[in-house]
């Protein structure tokens, strides 16, 4: 499989918690990015994290390959209502995604909505 970017491994329960800072995050943040470089990895009590430590890192990742790395997050007890109603905003990306923002577009985009505006006058009278 893919490996980690570097970070201080932590302990086996808490992880990186005990590293984490509670107060001049920055200086910490940049410490670690002396050690680590620009993409940090740290576990805190079960949940993963990725620091992007710098601009050019981050335009990297979010700018030029956002369609890589960026997805919606998988929410199961949400999944049963989707299955009801299945919308843009919870769709994963992709060419089903593409697809209906396309069409959401063609349908109301802000010149198809003025043509409905003489009829919704008409009847909200």
């Amino acid at each position: 499989g893919l490996t980690l970017p570097p970070g201080s491994h932590g302990d086996f329960l808490m992880g990186n918690f005990r590293d984490m800072p509670s107060h001049h995050e920055w200086e910490t943040y940049s410490e670690w990015q002396k050690k680590y470089r620009d993409l940090i990895y740290l576990n805190v009590l079960g949940t993963s994290l990725l620091y992007v430590n710098s601009a050019k890192m981050a335009y990297e990742l979010f700018d030029k390959r956002w369609a890589i790395y960026s997805d919606r997050p998988i929410l199961p007890m949400v999944g049963l209502y989707v299955l009801l109603f299945y919308t843009i905003g919870m769709m994963p990306y992709g060419e089903r995604w593409r697809q209906h923002c396309h069409a959401f577009h063609q349908n109301f985009s802000t010149t198809v909505l003025a043509q409905h505006s003489p009829v919704q006058i008409k009847h909200s009278r």
